[in-house]
């Protein structure tokens, strides 16, 4: 990515262009316009289209990305269609030609349902619990806005990802990133975070004022700037009020100042203006325009674009005069003030224009930056209906084609040639276009342009310049009457609700709170039909946006009103589980869920559900599901009770509070789940019950049923086309069950795939816990090298922080700051878990403060490998000890607690050779009888495990006669580890080898052999990145590496 920056005026686009036409490939260009920021990624909907219309010249081109698109994307491809309808065309599907009446729809135009209508729908569904099964999972994949939102993004880089190739890059130019909303901004860090798109180039300009931090007092472009900044105030410019810094901007180009360049653009030196000046007088002599040279320079401030209207105010103005020898005036000129004078020469410029062109000109300053020739004649047609007789000293245009071709001759409008299609030559001058209207006619006008949009809207071009016209109407509402206003809160709602589907969340959270404030007191009283999805849009919202007093109060409001079903208020329902979730309001969350779950008639449940009963409900659950096999499931018919699935839906969402709050809770509501699926049919959510149980029958020791149970949910979702579940199921299945029998490093292709279609289909709370799940296998498993996973694993970490799923984040950062204190030299401290995001002091309190044992238990887990890896046995056996207490003793459990029980049982060989109590030795081979177990039920993940703790505790035992059979089982663990692909384990094995030859009380003792396992445990913990432990081995056997056996 290269970022073009500088002052307005100084010729960033012209760079830019310049830049555009010297890369290979296509090239697409967008540009961002400040009076349209509520219509989301409207650049790249431009910058496509434009890429659509150069590669439909090429039919082998467009015939391969058509079928790739198709074949790829798939079902996706109808939010590219409503984004960029031209691409259609690309999939050789015409799209739908709707009648028209006024209004000559352009490629820009975008086709959406009634959202009303669509509401209507799905509560008529959820009332009668009938209907198409597949239109019921459609809507419940829409009703988080974070998935949508979520869905538009990641099939916008997909599109990236597959058009930009090696034999066809794509270069992207987007203008003026600083007009950007929050959806594109996301977009352009989801296009560079993104390692798979390597065809791509991103050129962006911005005005460099957006890019300063508040502190900022850097001279070099203060002059340009302070001109700039009085040249729109003397206009009435109303972004004058918004020109601050962009935080959000600053934050993305400084994230990722790595993988961009930004091309800083200074003022034109004196030698440069006076080139300038040379050309325009066709002066060559040097000696004669130096004087004026230095006046405009100092006037100007080198800004190109008041250099040139600088230099017409002087000749408008008589104030430049020269003869054959001599330039005169120039003791006028010191006395002129540019500001004031540029802006000036701007105005009377265009005050001096034909009257009708400056009436056309006012009226498209008024709609933005960019607009077409079909929409202004639509809406000049409706207010010379409307305002003709009232606005009487207006000249309105005869023909606008000869307006527009009259205002690009004189070089205020540029055109696309053959598109109907026109944009200003610069912001400036729309600024001073749009100060040209009367003040007390411009509310009027905007109003009367917004209404003349809506008439198309509620004609049959629904949604075409939705943003627009509301955005339009919203500046007008002072002067509207009751009705008006009646109207524009439904269509505030409608482009509200627009823009959560795209991931404009602050922009709908203005247009939503405008439609409440117009449906005043008892909202629910007036327009129930309206009301419930709009405050449910403005709950999301806020929610998404971490407003929290807006989330309490609408809460409040949607929840108080209990003369609406149940059923009706889901969307509420499920953010107050959310909210409570993030909060780490656990109890409250989970005395909710049992609340819900007795309303909805599903099981009534105790929120203080307690061990006993939790073994009695896994007792119950057991004997039903030992009736079925994997076909009996597949073969259950799909549920049709709407309060059915409901109640697994809430299990689902409150999955994590569940877990962290309760655990005995947790086990019961999950089979209470999967029991009500077996008793009426197949839910949505179905599959993710089926793994949290199959997880639970795991721990029981009943793997054959819990891999059967893992294995049917994933079946059961490609059976229904259930993907809104399936992250959540496959970072189960292979996190928690599959390594049972399988090899563990089989995980990466899966969870990477749980995460890509949990991408695509929005459901961002499971990509984290996919994203989490991967940063625990990489710990877990060793099978990936620290250089490799440990920027992925930061990546995601930011990802999970910037998304706001709190539940996820602590439990991450425990993953990913243990593989930083492994893979960094950390000086003499390597058992602190301390790392780039938080402390450890602060982790542990936090973590305590708030009752979250399951969280607990990874720091204890992580705490106890980095103890024994650095030597402090006895410290690593209380962190056992207080994860024991917690439930996660030695008994089976997930891949992290095998590898944990296995370092609890070295931490206790290592404290028995140190303090001689055999109750350390006890406990080691209590933990070495639970490995087995494992490794006789066919888990493949355990055995170097247990081979090197068998050899560990032959070895204290000192029988010199055993010294071989310690060997043979320490190059049986090393073997098997890189088997089974782990590099962190077989270079364990391969130190503990070397021990067993150093130790000179043993018969075995081989200083030779001893150094040469050493280098190969060295060697292999390079491999993986675990330079800490490197440098600690290096330091530890130094007399031994370095003085008696140096190496060449």
């Amino acid at each position: 990515m290269v970022t073009v920056v500088g002052p307005s005026g100084v010729g960033k686009s012209v760079v830019a262009q310049q830049l555009k036409e010297s890369v290979d490939g296509v090239v697409c260009s967008g540009k961002f316009d400040v009076q349209n920021r509520a219509d989301p990624y409207q650049a790249f909907g431009e910058a496509i289209g434009s890429f659509v219309a150069q590669v439909l010249s090429d039919k082998e081109r467009c015939g391969q990305l058509g079928t790739l698109l198709n074949e790829t994307i798939g079902e996706e491809m109808d939010i590219l269609k409503e984004l960029v309808p031209s691409i259609s065309k690309l999939l050789k599907q015409p799209k739908h030609e709707e009648q028209q009446e006024t209004l000559d729809v352009s490629e820009s135009g975008r086709k959406r349902l009634s959202v009303l209508q669509a509401v209507k729908e799905e509560n008529e569904v959820a009332s009668s619990g009938r209907g198409d099964s597949k239109m019921k999972k459609q809507k419940a994949a829409d009703r988080s806005i974070t998935e949508r939102a979520a869905r538009i993004q990641n099939v916008l880089v997909e599109f990236v990802k597959l058009a930009s190739t090696e034999e066809y890059p794509m270069t992207m130019l987007l203008d003026d990133i600083q007009w950007a909303g929050s959806a594109s901004l996301g977009l352009i860090e989801a296009l560079l975070e993104d390692d798979q798109i390597e065809h791509f180039f991103l050129l962006a300009t911005c005005r460099d004022k957006y890019l300063r931090e508040t502190n900022d007092n850097s001279p070099t472009d203060s002059g340009s700037t302070e001109t700039e900044k009085q040249f729109s105030f003397s206009m009435g410019d109303s972004r004058s009020s918004i020109e601050k810094p962009y935080p959000e901007l600053i934050e993305l180009l400084n994230r990722y100042s790595q993988q961009s360049v930004k091309l800083v653009l200074q003022p034109l030196s004196l030698d440069s203006v006076q080139e300038i000046i040379n050309i325009l007088l066709r002066m060559p002599e040097e000696n004669k325009t130096r004087e004026l040279s230095k006046i405009i320079h100092q006037k100007t401030a080198g800004n190109p674009f008041f250099v040139l209207q600088f230099m017409n105010v002087l000749v408008d103005d008589n104030l430049l005069t020269f003869d054959a020898v001599n330039l005169n005036g120039a003791g006028d000129i010191k006395s002129q003030n540019v500001a004031s004078n540029v802006a000036e020469a701007v105005y009377k410029r265009l005050k001096n224009i034909n009257p009708e062109d400056l009436f056309a000109l006012q009226l498209v300053s008024a709609m933005g930056n960019s607009f077409e020739l079909p929409m202004v004649r639509f809406i000049l047609d409706g207010l010379r209906n409307s305002f003709e007789s009232e606005w009487s000293d207006i000249e309105w245009p005869t023909d606008l084609v000869w307006s527009f071709d009259r205002l690009v001759q004189t070089g205020i409008l540029e055109t696309r040639i053959g598109r109907g299609e026109y944009d200003f030559s610069h912001d400036q001058i729309q600024s001073v276009a749009f100060s040209l209207i009367p003040e007390e006619r411009k509310a009027a006008l905007q109003l009367a342009i917004g209404k003349r949009l809506m008439q198309g809207l509620d004609s049959s071009h629904r949604d075409q310049f939705l943003f627009s016209a509301v955005e339009l109407c919203m500046a007008g509402m002072e002067i509207m009457g009751k009705a008006e206003k009646q109207h524009l809160a439904f269509w505030a709602f409608v482009a509200g609700d627009a823009a959560l589907t795209q991931g404009a969340f602050e922009k709908a959270l203005r247009c939503l709170d405008v439609s409440i404030e117009i449906l005043g007191d008892e909202p629910f009283q007036k327009d129930e039909e309206l009301a419930i999805p709009l405050f449910c849009g403005a709950l999301e919202a806020a929610f998404t946006l971490n407003i929290h007093d807006k989330v309490d109060r609408y809460l409040k409001e949607v929840l108080s009103q209990t003369q609406i079903s149940l059923l009706t208020r889901s969307r509420a329902v499920l953010v107050q589980i959310k909210t409570f979730s993030t909060r780490h309001k656990f109890q409250d969350c989970n005395a909710y869920i049992c609340e819900l779950f007795e309303a909805l008639g599903a099981a009534k449940v105790s929120p203080k559900a307690g061990l006993l009963s939790a073994a009695f409900e896994m007792k119950r659950t057991q004997r039903m599901v030992s009736k079925y096999t994997q076909q009996n499931f597949l073969d259950l018919p799909l549920c049709d009770d709407p309060k059915i699935n409901m109640a697994v839906d809430i299990v689902k969402a409150g999955i994590t509070a569940l877990y962290l709050g309760n655990p005995p809770l947790f086990i019961m509501l999950t089979c209470k789940g999967l029991q009500l699926s077996l008793k009426y049919g197949i839910s949505p959510s179905t599959p993710m019950t089926m793994s949290c149980v199959g997880i639970l029958f795991a721990s029981m020791k009943d793997f054959d049923k819990a891999c059967e149970l893992g294995e049917s949910g994933l079946a059961i979702c490609e059976k229904h086309g259930m993907k809104k579940v399936l992250p959540q199921v496959v970072a189960q299945t292979f996190a928690f069950i599959r390594h049972y029998r399988r090899p563990m490093p089989q995980y990466v292709a899966p969870l990477r795939y749980a995460m890509d279609v949990g991408l695509r289909m929005g459901v961002m709370e499971d990509v984290s816990l996919a994203k989490g799940m991967f940063c625990c296998m990489v710990n877990a498993t060793g099978t990936t090298a620290l250089p490799q996973a440990l920027p992925e694993m930061e990546r995601y970490l930011r990802n999970i922080k910037h998304q706001g799923h709190t539940d996820q984040w602590l439990h991450t950062v425990t993953s990913v700051q243990f593989a930083q204190i492994l893979s960094r030299p950390n000086g003499n401290d390597n058992t602190s878990l301390d790392g780039d995001f938080m402390n450890e002091g602060e982790m542990f309190a936090l973590v305590r403060s708030k009752g979250e044992n399951v969280v607990l238990g990874f720091l204890n887990n992580y705490k106890v490998q980095l103890l024994v890896h650095f030597g402090d046995p006895l410290d690593a056996i209380k962190h056992g000890e207080e994860s024991a207490q917690m439930g996660i003793s030695y008994g089976p459990g997930t891949p992290f607690i095998s590898r944990f029980r296995f370092f609890v049982g070295l931490a206790n060989i290592q404290a028995y050779e140190k303090t001689k109590k055999r109750k350390y030795l006890k406990t080691a081979r209590t933990i070495k009888k639970g490995l087995n177990e494992l490794v006789k039920h066919q888990n493949p993940n355990v055995l170097y495990f247990l081979l090197m703790l068998q050899a560990e505790i032959t070895r204290v035992l000192r029988g010199s006669s055993k010294d071989k059979t310690v060997l043979n089982y320490l190059n049986e663990a090393a073997v098997s580890a890189r088997r089974m692909g782990s590099l962190i384990d077989n270079a364990f094995a391969l130190e503990l080898r070397a021990c067993c030859y150093l130790d000179p009380r043993q018969q075995s003792f081989d200083e030779a052999q001893g150094l040469y396992y050493m280098r190969q445990a060295i060697k292999s913990y390079q491999e993986y990145g675990a330079v800490a432990k490197v440098i600690h081995l290096q330091k530890k056997y130094n007399d031994l590496l370095f003085v008696r056996h140096p190496l060449n």
